[in-house]
């Protein structure tokens, strides 16, 4: 609610949130911490929460990536994934927290860019059996679809922009989202222009385009109610309920040396969105010479985040802890597996923002009980 109050008080009336995915395989590259958990009705009840919250505040809320894309190791901003789950599979698993969106009133849902093979052999955004048969005559939803962002590479790859536009509104998505990579108003004119040209053509009716018009405009015209921004400490309070002490350790009494082994990021992110605790010094690869790092006067603090996911941050880990075993590890993505052996106390933050930097701040200086 406080969210949906912020969003309100700047004018925006729809969030493309939250994350519906139940996070079922940890190797997941484009879910992970963004995903309530791995656990069907926990992630309901959490999205429950969201739905009912921000629309409270006049901002419709917008439930993804339908079916799910939980269960997949393949980022579809780069590949098309394929999940070979069953319909009964999804019913007992991926598509509970959907439901429990429409449940609550959800205002819009997002498709996702997967294959299910076991239904159609088109991904979920571009399949009639997925968006009109599951979603609109199974699960009994009439709020707005849209698609996740077109130019994302499941789709242009493999159908190319037009293509796929006129394919996912074919299927029953009302929006086609343009994720404002690079021209994004040449690429409107270009998928208007296909649009049109398949209405002449027949591949598209009118009653479709109007159908989704009717919802876009619907949705559009929502009002946000909030005319002041939430209680803004309330997300450092989450981050500070999130922080999970894996293996004890002293807290922090003098300023210590802080290193960051940091992952490639999302291509639409880059380095634009700071993440982690200030670093002194941060590594995008593993560095060839780890002894004047070790002798750094202070504790150790090493920052990483989905290690498991990156063989040279966890042999670095490793290789650090074999000359500091006084370190510290603070896991800032989706912690998988033991902690490292040896280690002088592990944290796991379960975010990356702000917050959780701050919050794991605290935690090591042992300013708040954990």
């Amino acid at each position: 609610h406080q969210i949906g109050r912020d969003l309100a008080a700047t004018g925006v009336n729809l969030n493309y949130a939250p994350v519906a995915d139940v996070n079922r395989n940890p190797d997941n590259p484009v879910i992970g911490i963004r995903s309530f958990g791995a656990d069907p009705q926990r992630v309901a009840a959490h999205v429950t929460a969201f739905v009912t919250g921000h629309q409270a505040a006049g901002v419709a809320a917008c439930a993804k990536h339908f079916p799910g894309h939980g269960d997949t190791s393949v980022d579809s901003h780069r590949s098309l994934p394929v999940i070979s789950d069953s319909s009964e599979t999804l019913a007992a698993g991926a598509l509970i927290p959907f439901q429990a969106a429409i449940a609550a009133g959800v205002k819009a849902i997002m498709s996702a860019h997967i294959v299910l093979s076991a239904l159609d052999s088109e991904p979920a955004t571009l399949s009639r059996r997925v968006l009109t048969g599951i979603l609109r005559n199974e699960l009994g939803y009439d709020g707005l679809i849209v698609t996740d962002a077109i130019e994302m590479a499941a789709i242009k790859r493999t159908y190319g922009l037009e293509e796929g536009a006129i394919r996912a509104l074919a299927a029953g998505a009302d929006v086609i989202c343009i994720g404002g990579w690079r021209d994004a108003e040449t690429t409107i004119t270009r998928l208007a222009d296909a649009v049109e040209t398949a209405v002449r053509d027949g591949r598209l009716s009118e009653e479709r385009l109007a159908e989704a018009a009717t919802r876009a405009r619907r949705t559009a015209q929502r009002d946000a109610v909030s005319d002041s921004p939430g209680d803004r400490g309330i997300g450092l309070a989450a981050a500070r309920r999130a922080i999970r002490v894996l293996v004890p350790f002293t807290p922090l009494t003098d300023t210590p040396h802080v290193i960051e082994l940091s992952p490639k990021m999302n291509e639409q992110i880059g380095d634009r969105t700071e993440w982690g605790l200030a670093a002194a010094q941060r590594f995008s690869g593993q560095p060839t010479d780890l002894r004047p790092i070790a002798a750094q006067p202070g504790r150790l603090v090493i920052v990483v985040r989905d290690a498991h996911r990156h063989g040279w941050i966890t042999a670095t880990v490793r290789d650090l802890l074999a000359l500091r075993p006084d370190a510290i590890v603070v896991e800032m993505g989706l912690p998988h597996g033991d902690p490292p052996p040896n280690c002088g106390g592990y944290l796991a933050t379960y975010g990356a923002g702000r917050a959780s930097g701050i919050a794991a701040a605290e935690a090591l200086q042992g300013r708040h009980s954990i």
